[in-house]
């Protein structure tokens, strides 16, 4: 209960500023991120009423409406038209959740284009350089990888994001384990708790027959698992003991 009224206290505070369709939508996406949509949808709704264009409003629509495969385009062309005046604070995840789209639907050439437009733009990120890299290693387009992995280390050389599909390119296109390594422990050392980082450490390491290690990062990655998921581990680091786990790099967008 504190809890909830000290989010009510911080969104009513962010309200004092703000014009009517603003307030509507910055309620909406409060009441989004609380799983409650259909009310999300009304503020949303409301919201666009006074203002056609309020950048919050149709993100925050455009996120309920990529839920349905039925909706997915109209999501899809509420969050674009959202983006020039989103707010910074959401607009990594509009570009999250659109990329995630695509890559649901495999539209990886889609991703890239949208992503080089926000760069173009200069909008910028170490999370769009990521998700850049990793859809061109998806096409198999190493060169183009390459080129903007190295531009992502220049701009962002301590980003765990970067860092970590560094850390993918060394392993899948140059097949240098020990530089795959060093990067993954790197963003374990910032983030221990990185389940994605963590599992590409497990591989790595089982691939350079570092069977012990392997299996003491699986250890750490069941911990913060899922029963279901801690089921599926236990069985990986059976296989390691044999020699018979197989497992490849994972590439997430």
């Amino acid at each position: 209960m504190p809890f909830r009224k000290s989010i009510i206290f911080i969104i009513l505070s962010s309200l004092l500023f703000c014009n009517s369709s603003q307030k509507d939508a910055k309620i909406g996406i409060a009441f989004l991120e609380e799983g409650k949509q259909f009310t999300a949808y009304r503020f949303f709704e409301k919201a666009l009423e006074n203002n056609k264009d309020e950048p919050l409003a149709l993100y925050g629509k455009g996120k309920i409406f990529l839920r349905s495969s039925e909706t997915v385009q109209i999501g899809r062309e509420l969050i674009r038209k959202s983006l020039p005046k989103l707010p910074e604070k959401h607009f990594n995840d509009a570009i999250k959740a659109l990329v995630h789209s695509h890559t649901l639907a495999k539209e990886y050439r889609e991703s890239i284009a949208l992503l080089q437009k926000q760069i173009e733009k200069k909008r910028e990120s170490d999370l769009i350089y990521k998700n850049m890299v990793a859809n061109y290693l998806i096409l198999r387009k190493y060169e183009q990888g390459k080129r903007n992995l190295q531009k992502a280390l220049d701009l962002y050389p301590t980003s765990i994001h970067i860092m970590q599909i560094a850390g993918i390119y060394e392993s899948i296109v140059r097949k240098n384990k020990k530089e795959a390594l060093k990067y993954f422990e790197a963003v374990s050392k910032i983030d221990s708790k990185n389940s994605e980082n963590l599992l590409n450490l497990a591989i790595v390491h089982n691939e350079m027959r570092n069977y012990k290690e392997s299996v003491n990062t699986l250890i750490a990655l069941k911990s913060l698992s899922k029963p279901a998921k801690q089921i599926e581990i236990e069985s990986w680091i059976k296989l390691i003991s044999k020699k018979r786990w197989k497992k490849k790099i994972q590439i997430h967008i």
